[in-house]
């Protein structure tokens, strides 16, 4: 094989021809954008999964360190009176709108008191008060993979958003995506036909090539658990 190749957000670059051990081989070197991961060499009779089964290591174990770099930080439910954490959620960002830096103190029995470092903290007036903290701001399963992607993409606001890019949606949706849900999958998430899909997967300039619409963008974020959509605050009310 000498084509240079795709799965998911990495790209396969095809190099110079060379014989390993009597047999004919081909430098291949991994990408993830302009970024150089990895070269390995590969014998030229292998297929364009043999060339992407060369780099699996590889390719796993960026994304590991990816999710790991990118994982939302943790707020706790802290009791002062025990010095128990009592629970505890991810939220994108580390800290929940509110909390403030400073350490827990004996004026309030229960804080929502941040992981990371510096320490951020914020009195609660009842348990009530985590869950629905909770509710309003808990990161989606993937919101890890939100960080990869620019604030444009991401964007609420309809005037400041821009569509993603086909390389932009191979990091959430297809074959190697780091979602690994299938672009037909994903198709019947948002309620397209998988043939209509794949124009929004096909290459920047391709005659085929459509963007996603605002709404269709945010619903598959939502849906794959990458980004939520804003949650409405009368969902989240307690009665405690």
């Amino acid at each position: 094989m000498k084509t240079d190749c795709s799965i998911g957000p990495f790209s396969f670059c095809a190099g110079r021809a060379l014989r390993v051990a009597g047999v004919d081989s081909r430098r291949w070197t991994l990408y993830y954008g302009e970024q150089q991961l990895a070269e390995r060499t590969v014998p030229e009779a292998a297929t364009q999964y043999g060339v992407r089964d060369a780099f699996a290591d590889d390719m796993g174990a960026f994304a590991a360190d990816l999710r790991r770099r990118h994982a939302p930080g943790l707020v706790r439910l802290h009791d002062v009176t025990t010095g128990l954490d009592l629970a505890a959620f991810a939220v994108s960002g580390g800290v929940v709108p509110g909390m403030s830096a400073g350490l827990p103190d004996d004026r309030w029995q229960h804080w929502i008191v941040s992981a990371s470092r510096p320490t951020f903290s914020m009195p609660l007036e009842s348990l009530g008060e985590f869950a629905r903290l909770q509710c309003e701001h808990e990161a989606p399963r993937n919101a890890w993979i939100a960080e990869l992607l620019p604030e444009h993409v991401l964007a609420a606001d309809p005037d400041e958003w821009e569509a993603p890019t086909a390389w932009q949606i191979r990091h959430v949706v297809g074959e190697g995506s780091f979602t690994g849900v299938t672009g037909a999958a994903a198709a019947a998430l948002v309620g397209v036909t998988p043939q209509n899909f794949r124009k929004y997967l096909a290459p920047e300039g391709a005659s085929t090539r459509q963007r996603m619409s605002y709404a269709l963008w945010h619903l598959l974020m939502h849906r794959l658990g990458v980004q939520r959509v804003l949650v409405d605050p009368s969902h989240c009310r307690t009665g405690s």
